[in-house]
């Protein structure tokens, strides 16, 4: 109740009744004095206070019934859902969060990743090959997913990590991690401090692969056996037992050695090594022998025309080619170069085909002239070079066919002079460039050219037919320089060790050419073996397929049928082999014709030193004294086109004629003369300089 002013609490009773099970408490206040009310109530505050906490505890200590049904109820539903209770179970909860909060600051992060393991400790470039890939793989090496199931490890442990994967590592003498540049097969170091820190490492390569290089000692590629029994199978055909990895080979030898024995055992067939015949529809029979001496036969003979015993027929891709008459027949078999060329040339059609062309483009616009829908090599070729007056009487044409050889060489050749290999160009051989090359060299054989004398004999023969085991190679013809430099190291290996080691540095390149002997156990004995494959596989091989597409272009006109028939007649204009020099007396011989004013005239005296002087400077190109360092070809294309003699010759002799009031010596491809000037009678070195500057830099057909 409310204590009226001027009364002080002067003491607090407290009374306990029991009414419906609650307590009632009533509060007597008794007052006395004279203190404030606010004194008076601060003191019923307090007790209060003191009143209600009595009661709480009260209520804690009281034995009742329905408590004790609600505290059973709230200890099994702490018991079934402990994680979701309240009351007490709160506090479990919480440790439990704790516990779990410790368990994932305390949790491992693993990483997988590819690793690659390479062999040479100088490889620079990665493996891409399928068979060096083998190799790697073969010897516990190559590639792998490792898994690093801690990134926090320290750097001994990931170390271990990779020797567990790679055990040769251990004989490496160190190693480094390695990753390729983007967009390229090159190689770059990876920083120590990033790789020894796989975290790190990880954050920089992301999931690129990780190539293991060793530092000091390359690794051994010797092939890890199987420590199971080898698997083995029977061949059905000799019934032998062969391991399984063997098979496939031994079974097609099996094979094929069966069908000789079948072919051996006819009485049909009888071996003949007579020269074998072509029979044609008349009954005429030709003679075909490869570049290697073995007889060969055509599958299918060829069909002759109304052309004659030296005429033409239609071959299996539609083109014409000649007919190769035998002994027996009334013609004659050739016996030179000039009788084979005569009777492919009996195709070529009277119809003309006119190709016009720049001077300094002479193969670009050649190969765009063959790559028109109408083109047809057999028609004969007239050639007009752009910017120069001149009607093609032959001239041209020759003058044609020498600087379009030379340009074939620069584009599509490599290696040394005079034994040129065919470039492997996968973009000019998807467009078909070799099949327009092969096709304007065989145009050339026929229609006046002088020949392609640069070819290696191994390329030689490979197009006249002979098979790629049969061919003999030489170290000399491989165009790449590094390649014949190790090549001739192996050639210069003293032992086994030292064979090895070679072998071991240049492993891309054993690889690569095929030799899949392990290098650890490759002995003296594979020396020549080992040279001869990679010799193979770098001149005729590796552009095998740029052979086959030229070799198509010759047949277009029936080339690679005579070449293959008469190997050793085309051998010297297609090589060096055979070939001769020009000398200063043959070109005298073929200048023989020589048009002197009559004797007695004024002008004699002078056409005659002047002569002197011309045979004079001949002499000098011979032994390489003369001006400008000017050859006795450079003499002979000024005045027909040519820079060799072609095999049929010229169809009239050449003249030598003199003119007084020229400056510069002057000549008529076509018409196969020559004028030199008489105004340098007297002085032999000026006559030499503007000789000089004439046959070597003329610039063309009327702008001298």
């Amino acid at each position: 109740g409310f204590v009226p002013g001027g009364t002080n609490l002067k003491g607090v009773q407290i009374k306990r009744d029991r009414t419906n099970s609650h307590f009632v408490t009533s509060v007597l206040l008794h007052v006395a004095g004279s203190s404030s009310i606010v004194s008076a109530c601060s003191d019923a505050a307090h007790a209060l206070r003191s009143v209600r906490e009595q009661l709480q505890g009260a209520r804690k200590r009281e034995d009742n019934p329905i408590d004790d049904t609600r505290k059973a109820a709230q200890q099994e539903q702490r018991v079934n859902f402990a994680p979701y209770s309240s009351g007490s179970g709160s506090k479990k909860r919480k440790r439990g969060r704790t516990s779990l909060l410790a368990q994932k600051k305390t949790k491992r992060h693993s990483w997988s990743t590819k690793f690659v393991c390479l062999a040479n400790k100088n490889r620079s470039k990665v493996p891409c090959s399928v068979d060096e890939k083998e190799v790697l793989v073969n010897a516990g090496l190559g590639e792998r997913t490792i898994c690093i199931p801690d990134v926090e490890c320290s750097s001994g442990e990931f170390k271990e990590i990779l020797i567990t994967e790679f055990p040769k590592l251990e004989e490496a003498g160190g190693f480094e991690l390695m990753r390729c540049v983007p967009n390229t097969r090159q190689l770059e170091p990876i920083s120590a401090t990033v790789w020894r820190q796989p975290k790190l490492l990880k954050s920089v390569v992301a999931n690129g692969r990780i190539y293991i290089r060793p530092i000091q000692k390359n690794l051994d590629l010797s092939s890890i056996e199987d420590a199971d029994e080898e698997v083995v199978e029977k061949c059905l055909t000799c019934h032998k037992q062969m391991p399984l990895k063997e098979l496939r080979k031994h079974v097609q030898s099996c094979q094929f050695s069966e069908k000789i024995d079948d072919l051996s055992s006819d009485s049909d067939f009888n071996v003949d090594h007579s020269p074998i015949y072509i029979q044609s529809d008349e009954g005429e029979n030709s003679e075909r022998e490869n570049s290697l001496g073995n007889r060969q036969s055509s599958p299918q003979a060829t069909t002759a025309t109304d052309c004659g015993l030296s005429g033409c027929s239609w071959n299996e891709a539609g083109c014409k080619s000649p007919v190769v008459t035998s002994p027996t027949s009334e013609a004659k078999e050739p016996t030179c170069l000039q009788d084979v060329i005569k009777n492919l040339s009996l195709c070529v059609s009277e119809d003309i085909t006119m190709v016009t062309v720049r001077r300094a483009y002479v193969l670009l616009d050649a190969l765009r002239a063959t790559s028109r829908k109408g083109f047809d090599p057999h028609k004969e070729l007239k050639v007009c070079f752009l910017g120069e007056e001149a009607a093609d009487g032959g001239g041209p044409k020759r003058e044609f066919w020498r600087i379009l050889g030379k340009e074939i060489q620069e584009t599509y050749f490599e290696g040394k002079a005079n034994r040129l290999v065919l470039r492997h160009d996968a973009v000019a051989l998807v467009d078909k460039k070799y099949y327009q090359v092969g096709q304007l060299m065989a145009m050339a054989v026929i229609q006046g050219g002088s020949g392609f004398h640069y070819f290696a004999p191994c390329i030689y023969h490979y197009l006249c037919g002979a098979e790629v085991s049969s061919i003999s190679v030489s170290a000399d013809d491989i165009p790449d320089y590094e390649v014949s430099s190790v090549v001739q190291k192996i050639q210069n290996a003293n032992d086994d060790k030292e064979l090895q080691s070679i072998a071991f540095d240049a492993v891309e390149m054993t690889i690569e050419s095929g030799f899949s002997k392990p290098v650890s156990i490759m002995t003296m004995d594979d020396r020549e073996e080992l040279v001869h494959i990679v010799a193979l596989h770098y001149t005729l091989l590796r552009s095998k397929a740029e052979l086959d597409q030229l070799k198509m272009g010759l047949q277009s006109v029936g080339v690679a049928d005579a070449m293959k028939a008469y190997p050793d007649l085309f051998e010297g204009f297609f090589t060096e082999v055979g070939m001769k020099c020009l000398t200063a007396d043959e070109l005298q011989k073929l200048l023989r014709d020589i048009r002197f004013s009559p004797k007695g005239s004024s002008e004699r005296e002078k056409e005659e030193a002047t002569y002197m002087f011309f045979l004079d400077l001949l002499h000098s190109c011979e032994d390489g004294t003369a001006p400008e360092l000017l050859r006795l070809e450079n003499v002979l294309s000024f005045f027909t086109g040519a820079d060799t003699l072609p095999p049929l010759g010229f169809k009239y002799s050449p003249s030598l004629v003199f003119n007084s009031e020229n400056t510069f010596p002057t000549a008529s491809t076509c018409a196969l003369e020559l004028c030199l000037p008489t105004k340098y009678h007297q002085d032999y070195t000026t006559f030499c300089q503007k000789a000089a500057l004439a046959f070597i830099s003329h610039g063309g057909v009327g702008l001298i």
